[in-house]
């Protein structure tokens, strides 16, 4: 509320509002893994991707 008072307010969206994040491991042209998003905010826990990663590689 302060900010608005300010003058800082929401400027117009840009570009595809609808667009949800998403993550992919590929091997060559096969998804190994994928995540996508739910929400806006919806991001893969990168701290767990060089586990998948390593999945993927001794599954090979």
């Amino acid at each position: 509320m302060k900010a608005a008072l300010k003058g800082h307010l929401p400027g117009v969206p840009a570009g595809d509002v609808f667009l949800l994040p998403g993550a992919f491991l590929l091997r060559g042209a096969k998804v190994v893994w994928a995540h996508r998003g739910a929400r806006a905010d919806d991001n893969p826990d990168w701290s767990t991707v060089p586990q998948i990663v390593r999945a993927a590689r001794d599954s090979a």
